[in-house]
């Protein structure tokens, strides 16, 4: 959740830093955001699940991916939601193919962990990969952040970009308002040169009664 809230604050100060404004924030459309808050409503809510629901944890979890690429899809023109949709797959990948989320026990120890692994519940989407059997462990969470324990994946890091490069891109406004802006811009540098022109090749003659 840290990690997510650095992601986002990376992203608006970037958007500020290039010129972009909170209104214009404020102003984003964004196609079918309750597809995104359902998606992030059910992989928090499967993190309270007791461990006697594991089985309803995950297909919570899987449901949360299905409505992230729906709101995705709805919005792909959009800057960065190609990363999202390409890391969020990365991440639903291993996910199937392990039944959760395996965090590598090397990564729980350098985030801070020091207690039993073979004790530690993740609740939700993750398992800990104690004997590091788990499939795909490229796409696990294996990088350290800190915490007790937290990791991430390539799949979250190419999904952090994404979220990134969309908050910037809203803050500077709809590309339709910039396009138009710089489009009304060269029509006028054009109309001023025209007329110019036609100034300096007018016959200096005068006409004849």
């Amino acid at each position: 959740m840290i990690a997510f809230l650095v992601v986002m604050g990376l992203g608006i100060a970037l958007g500020l830093l290039r010129g972009g404004s909170l209104q214009n924030l404020r102003d984003a459309r964004i196609e079918r955001m309750p597809f995104m808050f359902g998606a992030f409503g059910l992989q928090v809510l499967a993190q309270f699940l007791p461990s006697s629901l594991d089985v309803v944890a995950y297909v919570m979890v899987l449901v949360s991916f299905g409505l992230i690429f729906i709101w995705a899809a709805a919005n792909r023109f959009a800057s960065g939601i190609a990363f999202l949709a390409i890391g969020a797959l990365l991440n639903l990948i291993v996910i199937a193919a392990n039944q959760g989320m395996p965090i590598s026990a090397e990564a729980a120890i350098s985030s801070g962990y020091s207690g039993d692994l073979d004790n530690l519940v993740i609740r939700g989407k993750h398992i800990v990969d104690v004997d590091g059997t788990a499939r795909l462990r490229i796409l696990s969470d294996w990088i350290p952040l800190g915490g007790h324990p937290s990791a991430a994946s390539i799949g979250d890091l190419v999904l952090w970009a994404g979220i990134a490069l969309l908050l910037q891109d809203l803050l500077l406004g709809p590309r339709g308002k910039r396009s138009a802006r710089k489009d009304e811009g060269a029509t006028s540098a054009i109309a001023k040169a025209s007329a110019s022109h036609v100034r300096v090749t007018r016959d200096p003659r005068p006409s004849r009664g």
